[in-house]
């Protein structure tokens, strides 16, 4: 008689699965928790350029009740080429132009102090920082106009959006003001 030894396999039996193979029920979730990670991001975000645009309101409004008279008599005149934009300028100050495209800046500042920045910017698709400000009708040399607490103000001419901006030094408040009253198209 002949003995023939049997040899036993195992059949894995879908309990007893490895662990390599065990889908985590976090894994299902993933994309879930993507995109709720990305609104989170996106909410923060906002949150952080609502809040920046609430300081710069209150800041621009504590120094905006200044009124001080400077003579311009004796400014140099800047103008820029492509809007015929021409306005007046501290002679110690300079003022260029930055082209980015379709939209230009111009950066107006003290020689001795390149901190203190008076900006225009202008753009034929909108005003520049105007996204949820509160605005008021206003003039500017007698051309309609918008404002935000005198020293953020827009303005719609020849098909360019003119963002007049005092910057955030209070210093500059004065200067900013001169300058608007000598803007001319």
């Amino acid at each position: 008689m002949s003995t023939a030894k049997t040899k036993k396999t195992r059949v894995p039996t879908p309990e007893a699965e490895s662990p390599a193979t065990v889908i985590h029920p976090i894994r299902h979730h993933r994309p879930i928790i993507t995109m709720a990670v990305g609104f989170g991001i996106m909410l923060a975000i906002s949150a952080m350029i609502l809040a920046n645009n609430r300081v710069r309101t209150i800041i621009v409004q504590q120094f905006a009740q200044e009124t001080i008279t400077i003579d311009t008599t004796n400014w140099p005149s800047y103008t820029e080429p492509s809007t015929h934009l021409t306005f007046k300028y501290p002679s110690d100050w300079t003022a260029k132009t930055i082209t980015s495209s379709s939209d230009r800046a111009i950066i107006i500042s003290p020689e001795k102090d390149t901190s203190i920045k008076i900006s225009i910017y202008i753009s034929p698709s909108g005003y520049l920082g105007f996204d949820g400000l509160p605005t008021t009708p206003t003039t500017l040399n007698g051309l309609p106009a918008i404002a935000v607490a005198n020293t953020l103000l827009g303005l719609e001419r020849i098909g360019n959006y003119f963002t007049f901006d005092a910057g955030l030094h209070a210093s500059s408040a004065p200067t900013f003001h001169a300058i608007l009253k000598t803007v001319q198209f």
